[in-house]
């Protein structure tokens, strides 16, 4: 914890950058929002964040959104869900569990398969919906059976029974 003698050096230096002085009062609201920055830049919702597959199938729809998205009017949130079925839109949240509200309220009707990896896709009996976190976007998609449980064979059997790829940049994977 910092003492009055550190506030003091510091708004020091704040000071001769032209910013507002910090209080000790403010340290709760700072570690608030510092957190908050932590969890949107390295937080994950689920182990399928950590799997390379599931960040490429993200990483598509990220490009997806960038190359034909709405940029000019995000909301001002920490986190953003992008649906796969149509990423133009990036829908603010507050928190990223809110991926759920989101899903429910958007893709209720919707039967297309957003994966369509799998040779056994059943391309309009989607029913598993998934979360995929990457920094302050989580990309929200709705499967078929067959496609999500693509991902849960090992990489031998993936690359076998793959039917595209979702993304080929190794330069953006650096």
């Amino acid at each position: 914890m910092m003492d009055s003698r550190d506030y003091q050096l510091l708004n020091q230096e704040y000071s001769k950058a032209g910013l507002p002085a910090i209080m000790p009062e403010d340290q709760p609201l700072i570690n608030e929002i510092s957190e908050q920055c932590f969890a949107a830049s390295f937080g994950r919702l689920s182990p399928l964040d950590d799997n390379e597959d599931f960040k490429d199938l993200a990483r598509s729809t990220l490009k997806l959104y960038r190359d034909h998205g709405d940029n000019d009017f995000l909301e001002d949130a920490p986190y953003y869900a992008l649906l796969a079925a149509d990423p133009r839109i990036a829908i603010g949240m507050r928190r990223a569990t809110d991926w759920e509200e989101v899903a429910a309220k958007h893709l209720w009707r919707q039967k297309a398969c957003d994966v369509e990896i799998s040779w056994s896709c059943e391309s309009n009996a989607a029913t598993v919906v998934f979360p995929i976190k990457q920094g302050e976007f989580v990309c929200i998609y709705k499967s078929c059976v067959p496609c999500r449980e693509w991902f849960d064979l090992d990489h031998a059997e993936r690359q076998a029974s793959r039917t595209r790829e979702f993304w080929d940049d190794d330069w953006d994977r650096r």
